[in-house]
């Protein structure tokens, strides 16, 4: 799954291969990792694996049932009317903001009609 938020940044979560129980949420930028999930522990650095040349360089395993309360709970907080905006109002860099705008650009290709047509 991948997600994008304001706060934090973009993610990519998977089922750990061998723990059904786990997750892998992974990142190409730790700080979207940190970000992400420093609350998770009440304020404590979450432990971010380093992987270099990895697809995603930044990794932390943690059990689904908190990844399931960290998403519910960032949704049931959630306030921005427009995500570009939010996130650029969270101090991400020129290069991510341009990167949001290609995302959306890429898929607004695949909707019929196109938006705004």
């Amino acid at each position: 799954m991948w997600l994008f938020t304001p706060h934090g940044g973009f993610l990519s979560v998977v089922t750990h291969k061998d723990n059904y129980e786990t997750v892998i949420v992974r990142a190409r930028d730790a700080d979207h990792l940190r970000k992400s999930f420093v609350d998770i522990a009440g304020n404590i650095e979450p432990e971010i694996k380093q992987i270099p040349g990895a697809d995603y360089a930044y990794r932390l395993e943690m059990p689904r049932w908190a990844f399931a309360q960290w998403i519910a709970r960032y949704a049931n907080s959630m306030t921005h009317t427009n995500f570009k905006d939010a996130s650029s109002e969270q101090g991400h860099s020129p290069e991510y903001i341009n990167a949001l705008h290609d995302v959306w650009a890429t898929m607004a290709d695949i909707q019929d009609p196109p938006p705004y047509s």
